[in-house]
């Protein structure tokens, strides 16, 4: 599509919508190019200048510091975690692969934010002594979405590199951080997993996706890639795995996607064409906008398929009873209850009744805004299920505490998988 084509559809999409602050940049063989649409009066010219929170997407930029490591050579994807961190324990077979690409197993630190040490470098010791030296499973094994890993990975490219996380965004990135300010007049404080006082520019942020296209972690294409991306554990409306900290959503697609009050911001990268996308928007999410403009480009878009509730007659058959339970992480609870003949999912401040659609699939009635759309008992057993999948993490059972079936607790890290599952 040309970038004429995507600035008239933005600007048809928004036609009198008062509320509007949302910029796309393309970057390809021929270039890279601007589109934009605001109400905003006094913003910059140029779109490539706005501003616009980095949230959940910092995870990306998390990633590339550690793999500009392994390119120069001062580490391995495959080296211990716990090693390169200056200590060992039952964490020990942890890689930093497994820290990428949030298969470590570590349980959820009960924090919502890195320790920092005096220097302003992750405390990487207080981290781990906050979650204990158990291990959720293998590491390897399963895939849990988490603020961990990338935590643990910047305390790993702090100490390869000697800065704190700040400084090398702006060092090894040539990122600009902004101009905000925390109320002290310190500089803000910046989250390797979601971005903190992190704003990047337009520019800034379509610089890394070319950036990351040059890298060697994307210099394979789709056909090389498509073997080590580590599938989900369960089923997802749009992802289908991850590789190296990105996120797979098929058809060669890569990327990630962020939603924090003050921006929605969404990245693809597609090393086969060399194309980096990226949406970024105040008032209305990224997705929405990228629905508009690139339906029948983007997998997640084109090749939607939702399960259908099951029919009453199977909807009869199931026992109900093997879902009920307390699931949780280091964060936070859900319980399923049975009512009657209907499942009840609970949480802090909403409740939702639970449709069954097949696979241990359950879509939430009414849905909630921030709370699961659906959730996937998974790794059922006689007394129950082992997990619940809610979509991007797994919850344990907090009434079964035994190993993962058919692994060993002493196991090692699982070869790549090849093929990519639903989430």
């Amino acid at each position: 599509m040309r970038v004429e084509d995507i600035l008239e559809r933005l600007e048809a999409a928004f036609a009198g919508v008062q509320r509007k602050h949302v910029v796309v940049a393309v970057s390809g063989p021929s270039g890279r190019r601007y589109a934009a649409a605001s109400c905003r009066h006094g913003v910059d010219r140029e779109p490539g200048e706005w501003r616009f929170a980095a949230g959940c997407v910092t995870k990306l930029l998390t990633a590339a510091l550690v793999l500009d490591a392994v390119e120069a050579g001062a580490v391995r994807l495959d080296d211990g975690a716990a090693s390169l961190l200056g200590g060992a324990d039952a964490r020990s077979r942890v890689t930093v692969r497994h820290l990428l690409e949030h298969t470590h197993g570590i349980a959820d630190p009960p924090v919502s934010r890195a320790p920092l040490r005096e220097d302003g470098r992750i405390d990487a010791a207080a981290l781990l002594a906050s979650v204990g030296d158990r291990t959720r499973w293998p590491a390897g094994a399963l895939y849990s979405y988490s603020d961990v890993g990338p935590w643990l990975a910047a305390a790993i490219a702090e100490r390869l590199w000697g800065a704190p996380f700040a400084d090398l965004l702006r060092e090894r990135l040539s990122l600009d951080l902004g101009a905000a300010t925390q109320p002290d007049g310190a500089p803000p404080l910046a989250c390797a997993s979601r971005g903190g006082g992190v704003a990047l520019r337009v520019r800034d942020l379509i610089g890394f996706l070319e950036r990351a296209l040059a890298g060697a972690a994307f210099q394979g294409g789709r056909d090389d890639l498509t073997p080590r991306i580590t599938p989900l554990p369960g089923w997802s409306v749009a992802e289908r795995g991850i590789y190296l900290g990105w996120k797979y959503f098929g058809d060669g697609w890569f990327g990630h996607n962020s939603v924090v009050p003050s921006a929605s911001l969404l990245v693809r990268l597609h090393p086969q064409s060399r194309l980096g996308l990226l949406i970024a928007s105040r008032d209305h999410p990224a997705s929405l906008v990228a629905a508009k403009l690139f339906a029948r480009s983007l997998p997640e878009l084109n090749n939607l398929v939702i399960p259908k509730p099951l029919d009453a007659e199977h909807a009869a058959a199931l026992d109900l009873t093997r879902y009920c339970g307390t699931y949780g992480t280091g964060r936070w609870r859900l319980s399923i209850d049975l009512l009657g003949r209907t499942l009840v999912l609970r949480g802090e401040g909403f409740r939702a009744a639970l449709v069954p659609a097949g696979g241990e699939l359950f879509f939430t009635r009414p849905p909630t805004q921030g709370q699961p759309a659906y959730v996937q008992l998974l790794h059922g057993r006689p007394e129950g299920f082992r997990y619940l999948w809610d979509g991007q993490q797994l919850l344990d059972n907090l009434g079964v505490r035994d190993s993962l079936p058919g692994i060993a607790p002493d196991a090692g890290a699982l070869a790549p998988r090849s093929g990519c599952g639903q989430r």
